[in-house]
């Protein structure tokens, strides 16, 4: 949310962000609450109705950096003795994707 919210600051500073009244055809005039309000909002809905989710879930290249090293350093603190836990408020469904899409293709038994 921060981020897209930053992202809409930094074009309405540039003067890059303009949306037409879809009545009038006029630019719209905006404060930074009603962006956040906005961004906010959408947001919410998104993940309410579970869309962005689901986009993700089909789609995970387009929406996750993968760090290729992440996977070893993991199993390098594994075998020294380190306990390791991953929590998450995400569903099982929604975690098995991703976790097998960041972890999977750097495993060395894959």
């Amino acid at each position: 949310e921060g981020c897209l919210y930053q992202q809409l600051v930094q074009k309405y500073g540039e003067g890059t962000l303009k949306v037409k009244d879809g009545n009038t055809g006029k630019d719209l005039t905006f404060t930074f609450e009603m962006l956040f309000n906005a961004v906010s909002k959408s947001l919410f809905k998104a993940h309410v109705e579970g869309r962005l989710k689901a986009d993700v879930m089909r789609n995970p290249e387009r929406y996750v950096e993968l760090d290729t090293e992440l996977p070893q350093t993991l199993l390098d603190q594994r075998e020294a003795g380190k306990k390791l836990a991953l929590i998450t408020n995400s569903d099982w469904d929604y975690t098995k994707v991703m976790m097998s899409h960041v972890f999977d293709p750097f495993l060395p038994f894959n």
